[in-house]
């Protein structure tokens, strides 16, 4: 009998952010990119436009931020994938709330998901040093009531 579970394996990882920005809460998440191989190259050149994130799986919400690393476990068919780390950071500034939100791939070769076997991974970012006021803007989300 053909079995799709028996072509899975486990990727079990922490994801560590360094000089995360005073926020008033965050998301992570982390997104699977599947390539051919391990000489693969970054997908999209290491820029994926937002509809290519179809892989995604959240991994915390809160708001200590200081509480790293996070861990995390997916069930993934095998091969090779590059992982992309996707942070909001949601801060307060003059008053005003802003979700600014980056996106990383912390390694530099895709990890292998191996069938039936599990696989670690330690991802750390750097969240990157770049005053509020020259972030790009896609605009404006007011609050509904309903």
């Amino acid at each position: 009998m053909f079995s799709f579970r028996k072509r899975k394996g486990k990727l079990n990882g922490t994801v560590t952010i360094s000089v995360m920005p005073d926020t008033k809460g965050f998301s992570v998440n982390v997104s699977l990119f599947r390539v051919l191989g391990s000489t693969s190259n970054l997908p999209y050149g290491g820029k994926p436009p937002g509809n290519a994130y179809r892989n995604l799986t959240w991994i915390k919400e809160r708001e200590d931020p200081n509480n790293f690393p996070l861990k995390f476990s997916l069930t993934k068919p095998s091969g090779f994938y590059f992982v992309d780390v996707g942070v909001i950071a949601f801060r307060e500034v003059d008053g005003k709330m802003y979700a600014q939100v980056e996106h990383f791939f912390p390694n530099e070769k895709p990890v292998e998901i191996v069938q039936n076997e599990e696989t670690f991974i330690q991802l750390t970012v750097k969240w990157p040093d770049i005053p509020l006021g020259e972030l790009g803007s896609y605009g404006i989300v007011y609050p509904s009531r309903k």
